[in-house]
C-alpha cells in the first residue's frame, strides 16, 4: 500500500510505535517485527542523522521507504523526527516524506507557534501531515529540564497552527533515565478533554518512550497518546550486541544485531500497539 500520512496512521483506533532507525539494518528490522505482529508502523529519521550523509539523501531514502510500502501489507508512515531546520524540513516535504516534525520547543512559545504555523501551511499543500511540540520532554542525559504542557496552550496552540499532531511533555525523557520518571498520566486525560471540548482533532504524540514503565505507557495510551516514540531502547539493542563481538566479518554480526532490534521493537509494539506486556 501507499505511504499514510501521520493523521491517516494515527486515525487508527489504537497507539501507534514510531520506531528511529538509523541504517538499512535496523530499518529491516523494525519493519520484520512489524510484519511478524501484523502491525501499523511509523519510520523515523532524525534529523541530525539524515545530515550526515549528504547530498540526495533525504530523496534516496524516501524513495527507498515507499517502495517499501508498496510492497508490504502493513501501515507505513515515514516521518522527520526532531526537526529544527526549516530549510531540511522543507526538503523532507518535498522528498516524499509524508510527515515530519517541527521541534520549536526550544523556542519561545509565540515563535515555535509562528512558524509552525508557516510550516503546517507548506506541508498541508504537498498532503503531508505536520507534527511540533508544546511544552518541553526533558533530558536526564542531556541536562534538559521538563516543562509540563499545560491544557491552555495545548489548545491555544493546536488551533492557530492546525498541526495534525502534538507531542506533549507529561514527565517522560529523551534519552536514558537517569532518575525516577515524575509522570503526570493524568495531564493526558486534561489535554485531550480540552482540545476535544474546542471541537480539535489533533493527535497527541509522547516522546521519550524508552524505558518508561510498561503501566505508564498502556495508561498513556489509554488517556489519549497515540503515537509514542521510541529511539534509544532499539540503539541500545544494537550496540550491546556489536560492542560484544570479536569477529571483522560484518555478515556475521550484522544478523545477531538485526535480530536484538527486531525483538526490542515487537516488545514495544505489544505494549503500544496491543497494549500488553509486563516490565522486564
Amino acid at each position: 500500500m501507499s505511504l499514510l500520512t501521520l493523521r491517516e496512521i494515527l486515525n487508527l483506533d489504537r497507539g501507534i510505535p514510531a520506531f528511529d532507525v538509523y541504517d538499512s539494518n535496523m530499518l529491516e528490522a523494525v519493519l520484520q517485527a512489524a510484519l511478524e505482529l501484523n502491525s501499523p508502523v511509523i519510520i523515523m529519521a532524525y534529523e541530525g542523522h539524515m545530515k550526515n550523509f549528504g547530498i540526495n539523501t533525504v530523496k534516496t531514502f524516501a524513495n527507498m521507504i515507499k517502495a517499501k510500502a508498496e510492497n508490504l501489507p502493513i501501515p507505513i508512515t515515514l516521518h522527520l523526527d526532531h526537526g529544527k531546520d526549516i530549510d531540511f524540513i522543507k526538503e523532507c516535504i518535498y522528498a516524499g516524506f509524508s510527515s515530519v516534525m517541527f521541534d520549536g520547543s526550544m523556542l519561545p512559545f509565540e515563535e515555535n507557534l509562528r512558524i509552525t504555523k508557516e510550516l503546517t501551511t507548506i506541508a498541508h499543500s504537498h498532503f503531508v501531515s505536520i507534527e511540533a511540540e508544546v511544552g518541553k520532554v526533558g533530558s536526564d542525559t542531556g541536562g534538559v529540564e521538563t516543562i509540563y504542557t499545560s491544557p491552555e496552550d495545548a489548545v491555544r496552540f493546536a488551533q492557530e497552527t492546525g498541526v495534525d499532531a502534538l507531542a506533549i511533555s507529561v514527565g517522560t525523557t529523551h534519552g536514558l533515565y537517569l532518575k525516577e520518571a515524575k509522570i503526570k498520566v493524568e495531564l493526558v486525560t486534561m489535554i485531550k478533554d480540552a482540545l476535544e471540548k474546542n471541537g480539535i482533532t489533533t493527535k497527541l504524540v509522547l516522546h521519550g518512550g524508552s524505558g518508561t514503565p510498561t503501566k505508564d505507557l498502556i495508561e498513556l495510551i489509554k488517556r489519549g497518546i497515540k503515537k509514542v516514540n521510541i529511539g534509544t531502547d532499539l540503539n541500545k539493542a544494537y550496540l550491546k550486541v556489536l560492542s560484544k563481538t570479536d569477529t571483522i566479518y560484518l555478515e556475521e554480526i550484522f544478523p545477531k544485531a538485526m535480530k536484538a532490534v527486531k525483538e526490542e521493537a515487537k516488545k514495544y509494539i505489544n505494549i503500544i500497539y496491543y497494549q500488553k506486556g509486563g516490565d522486564e
